[in-house]
């Protein structure tokens, strides 16, 4: 059953129950206001009647001149019985008794007549006389049994009423306390029912909760049912069985986590870790519990650790750091931490990253720049000085057949030159060791020195580089923006067709000054355009891969970015050109 069906019931049936009951009610109200107006009706009948009679007995008496003196009979008199005779006569056709007021009336007319023959002979000074004693008696007693007549009846009516009365007063008594009792009974009954319901169900749903939140299991089975809360006692039950194995995901998850997870509290002390951390420490899960975490990292870094304790509590951040840690063998190894402070929990939530092997191989690698630097670089020139010493002639003539050979050893040297040179370069930008020197520069000077760098490159494929003028100048580094640009415009003429135009355009873009290089190219793919800025990544396929290092837009990226640009290509199907552009900062 819906819950609106439910809410129909507890509303609908109290409201149906109080309409039977004022109904039943109003209809005993209106049989009761009916023995009322029938009891006041029959008074007003007995009442009449007995003015009648009293006015009767006034006017017999007056005629039969029982008090010693004879009153003529006025016109009021008469009018007054005239209108008792009418009264009644219509009280007791209203009531029922159209004969006997057919009876009376006649009755009351001929005591009426009687009494205006009567009035005649008094009003008459001369003429017989007539006694109507016995005529009056006759009237007055048939009037007073008719009367009584009436008076009987209705005395009879009005104890049946009474009678009638009484019952309904005690049907009345007994429909009020059963009504009592049923209006009980019910509220009871809709209470249990709203109880089962509704109240029970959520009782059930919030008990449920409660022991979700305390991470323990529901005992409770799901409510029976298809109404709405029993739908949501269902979903409630498949989310706790999905936050269960989540949770139990996220513990594996730690669990078997090749880092260390911890807590730690405010003070630097370890509340709990993951197997983990006794594995990469060396030290048993006991030992563990309740250590001090300056206990486990180097003496060199426990102001390190300290300060970032402070910074992660204050910005509520996550706070990154790299770390020495010392195991139980006092063996240092090489950590990055990523701790983060919890307000609701007062703790640190910490992982540690072994980066030990990394730095190692951070090492290899500064080890073999220098090993590039001062091992091979320095016997490269020194051998491409050589090559160009014996091409020019100064140690003797060349034969002919050996100077295609030595062109293309001097052509190798540079070409490894170059190699190392970007090599160099690209290790000191990527670990932000270049330092640049930002001035105020004219683009235009600048791109005027990149067109006569590339200027012999250009002219034996017969390609033109135009460029639009401008005045923009931005604070810049310009060697290093010099660089950049020779390195877009010899991409460019590396995949420009011959005898085709290279541009070179600029634009604002608010604080900014967009260059760009366009070519009418290959192009670039567009899967490729954001790894092209990659380290050693060039387009498959590309016939002119072989003659570049794989680092020219790699290192462009760096020193753009180093100076707070960017640098990007659009994409473009292939044979359409490419575009490369580059942003730098306005003067202003």
């Amino acid at each position: 059953m819906k819950l609106t069906t439910k809410g129909l019931l507890l509303i609908c049936i109290p409201v149906a129950v109080q309409v039977v009951i004022v109904v039943t009610f109003a209809s005993l109200l209106w049989r009761a206001q009916t023995f009322a107006a029938h009891e006041a009706h029959a008074k007003e009948i007995i009442s009449e009647c007995d003015k009648v009679i009293l006015d009767g007995f006034q006017i017999a008496r007056k005629v039969l001149n029982l008090g010693g003196e004879t009153e003529p009979i006025t016109d009021e008199e008469l009018r007054g019985l005239e209108q008792h005779s009418a009264t009644i006569q219509n009280q007791l056709s209203e009531d029922g008794m159209s004969k006997e007021a057919s009876e009376i009336s006649q009755v009351l007319n001929n005591f009426s007549d009687l009494l205006v023959r009567v009035r005649l002979q008094q009003q008459s000074a001369s003429g017989p006389h007539h006694t109507f004693e016995n005529d009056i008696f006759k009237i007055v007693e048939s009037l007073v049994g008719k009367f009584s007549g009436v008076i009987s009846v209705v005395n009879d009516q009005q104890l049946e009423d009474i009678t009638k009365r009484k019952q309904l007063e005690d049907l009345t008594s007994r429909l009020l306390f059963t009504t009592v009792a049923l209006c009980i009974v019910l509220t009871i009954g809709l209470a249990y029912f709203a109880y089962n319901s509704l109240r029970r169900p959520l009782i059930r749903m919030s008990a449920n909760a409660k022991r979700m939140s305390m991470r323990l299991p529901l005992e409770l089975m799901p409510i029976q049912g298809n109404d709405e809360l029993a739908q949501l006692d269902h979903l409630f039950h498949e989310v706790n069985d999905s936050v269960n194995d989540a949770f139990e995901r996220e513990l594996n998850l730690i669990t078997q986590a090749a880092d260390v997870v911890c807590s730690i509290d405010e003070r630097g002390i370890l509340i709990n870790a993951n197997p983990y951390t006794s594995l990469l420490l060396k030290f048993e899960e006991d030992e563990l519990k309740g250590a001090s975490i300056f206990d486990l990292v180097s003496t060199a870094d426990c102001a390190k650790v300290d300060s970032l304790f402070q910074s992660g509590t204050k910005s509520g951040t996550t706070c990154v750091e790299e770390v020495q840690m010392v195991t139980k063998d006092k063996t240092v190894i090489e950590t990055a931490w990523s701790i983060i402070w919890s307000k609701s929990d007062k703790s640190f939530f910490c992982v540690m990253h072994d980066i030990t092997e990394r730095k190692q191989l951070e090492r290899l690698k500064q080890d073999f720049i220098a090993m590039i630097s001062h091992d091979l670089r320095t016997p490269l020139m020194s051998l491409n000085s050589s090559f160009e010493l014996v091409e020019s002639g100064a140690v003797g003539a060349v034969p002919a057949e050996a100077q295609p050979q030595l062109a293309r050893a001097i052509k190798n040297t540079e070409h490894l030159i170059d190699l190392v040179n970007d090599l160099l370069d690209f290790e000191k930008l990527e670990a932000g060791r270049m330092e640049f020197e930002l001035v105020d520069s004219s683009l235009m000077d600048i791109f005027e020195q990149s067109i006569g760098m590339v200027e012999s490159l250009a002219s034996a494929k017969n390609i033109t580089i135009s460029v639009e003028k401008c005045d923009y100048w931005c604070a810049v580094d310009s060697r290093k923006i010099l660089q950049v640009m020779i390195n877009l415009l010899s991409n460019a003429l590396k995949h420009a067709p011959e005898a085709s135009t290279i541009e070179i355009k600029t634009r604002a873009l608010g604080d900014k000054v967009e260059v760009s290089v366009h070519d009418s190219g290959a192009g670039v793919p567009e899967e490729f355009s954001r790894s092209i800025f990659s380290p050693f990544e060039q387009v498959a396929d590309d016939p002119h891969a072989k003659f570049g290092t794989g680092l020219g837009l790699a290192i462009c990226k760096l020193i753009i970015e180093g100076q707070g640009g960017s640098i990007g290509v659009r994409p473009s199907d292939f044979n359409q050109g490419s575009g490369f552009w580059f942003t730098v900062s306005r003067c202003t």
